[in-house]
């Protein structure tokens, strides 16, 4: 279970965890890990379990972090689970390198996403078409787009520039070319050739300008000029910003361009820039 939070939380920004379990074992994941159970009825012969019987939960791990706080927080060492899951260091988790601080790894060429989403099942086909739009907008240009269904109405650019979600530590410095204004820690989760979106505790002004720090992978570093043009709904106390590139230096036009382009994990490696890549080596 300490492995799974850690590759939810630090290498995949998870937000749900959904578990099919025997029906003698919820309670356990109920009472102390504060799963909920879904609505549906038990499956009697559950095929991924053998033919066992299974019942599903789900749970939000943003907010069983606060729930495990309040509950775990002040109890000692052996029974402090929020401590176990969020505080505590293990030496044998020892999570993948990664060119740049992305989400998610792609993983779909054409083939394997016409053979589960087309042959075996038909999700594609009974996507609604403002949803099929916006799929093939996301794709358009890649070969992924030969294997997409018509969107069964006129088709538009929904996005003028692709955006893939990330998660970068950041200094954002306010003011004239950075110069003289204030300073803030904020975190990259998104981004794409013209912006990015940014977390922060701190509160930004629509309009403001100044220039970007990203680490967006552990030998790779950009500097942008960037203004803020709009805030974004997050859930209190955290702040969210959209900013609009200014101007982007080499770095991150290698690594937006390396997102755009790359279908697998090992196409990703190819695009980044030497530093990046080398991380993983």
């Amino acid at each position: 279970m300490k492995f799974m939070y850690e590759y939810c939380i630090k290498y995949f920004d998870t937000r749900h965890l959904v578990i099919a379990v025997n029906p003698n074992r919820i309670e356990l994941y109920e009472s102390l890990l504060f799963f909920e159970r879904l609505p549906a009825s038990t499956v009697n012969h559950y095929d991924f379990a053998n033919g066992a019987p299974a019942v599903g939960a789900t749970l939000d791990l943003s907010k069983a972090l606060v729930r495990f706080k309040t509950v775990y927080g002040e109890k000692r060492p052996l029974r402090n689970l929020y401590s176990y899951f969020v505080e505590t260091t293990l030496a044998n988790i020892d999570l993948p390198p990664r060119p740049l601080h992305t989400t998610n790894d792609p993983v779909l060429t054409p083939g394997l996403m016409d053979h589960f989403f087309n042959r075996r099942t038909q999700v594609l086909s009974v996507l609604e078409p403002h949803d099929r739009a916006l799929l093939r907008s996301i794709y358009r240009g890649t070969s992924l787009e030969a294997v997409l269904p018509s969107a069964g109405v006129k088709e538009v650019a929904m996005r003028r520039h692709p955006r893939y979600s990330i998660r970068c530590p950041a200094r954002l410095s306010l003011g004239h070319d950075g110069k003289g204004g204030e300073e803030l820690s904020t975190v990259l989760t998104d981004l794409s050739e013209a912006g990015c979106r940014v977390e922060s505790p701190a509160q930004m002004e629509i309009g403001q300008s100044g220039m970007l720090e990203v680490e967006l992978g552990p030998r790779c570093h950009s500097l942008l000029q960037v203004q803020v043009v709009r805030s974004v709904r997050a859930p209190a106390p955290v702040r969210r910003y959209a900013l609009r590139v200014i101007h982007a230096d080499d770095n991150w036009t290698e690594c937006v361009h390396a997102l755009e382009s790359g279908l697998t994990f090992s196409d990703l490696l190819g695009g980044v820039p030497a530093g990046a890549a080398e991380a993983c080596v």
